[in-house]
């Protein structure tokens, strides 16, 4: 039943002095996390959010696969978000996703590391797409399980960055006079 976590969701979103939300050791669920998931929108004063993993699967004696849940901080105002070896799932990517989408995050984002996480190529899919005008000097997307249609949009992401950077390099710096920067560009 998710009808608490939902309540406080929408309190967090209506909060204007909440800074700092810490959701470890609360045993939340994937769908628990989709639900934070749909509230990082409307959470304009939270610059910290503390949640625990939920990629990590349990065997038949009930054993964690591989250390079970771990506890991850997204932070506005960081340079670097380094959650590889997290057991991170679909959940926690979408919350990434979601978190990404606020320009507090992005302004100052450079490096983005998600390596030995079981991601899969959907929940890659959709953080790529949020990535795309993310200027990223760097991002770690090994042993996450991703395939093809991974690999066929992390190429429009960097075609992207690479296709500004020659626009970048095309236009013609000069300190000529308008008028001969006009006739160059012709």
């Amino acid at each position: 039943d998710l009808s608490g976590l939902t309540a406080f969701g929408k309190a967090m979103a209506a909060s204007k002095t909440l800074t700092s939300i810490d959701f470890s050791d609360c045993k939340i669920s994937s769908a628990g996390v989709n639900e934070i998931s749909r509230f990082i929108p409307a959470m304009a004063t939270v610059n910290s959010l503390t949640v625990d993993s939920t990629g990590d699967t349990q065997d038949e004696d009930g054993d964690w696969n591989n250390g079970g849940p771990k506890p991850y901080t997204l932070t506005t105002g960081e340079e670097q978000i380094d959650l590889s070896n997290e057991n991170l799932g679909s959940a926690d990517v979408a919350l990434l996703t979601a978190w990404l989408q606020r320009p507090e995050v992005t302004a100052t984002l450079n490096s983005l590391a998600l390596g030995s996480n079981q991601i899969g190529d959907d929940a890659m899919i959709q953080l790529l797409d949020a990535l795309k005008d993310v200027p990223l000097i760097s991002l770690d997307t090994v042993k996450t399980c991703c395939g093809g249609p991974t690999c066929a949009t992390l190429v429009d992401c960097v075609f992207m960055v690479t296709h500004l950077c020659v626009l970048l390099e095309d236009i013609p710096f000069s300190v000529a006079p308008p008028s001969a920067v006009t006739a160059a560009q012709t």
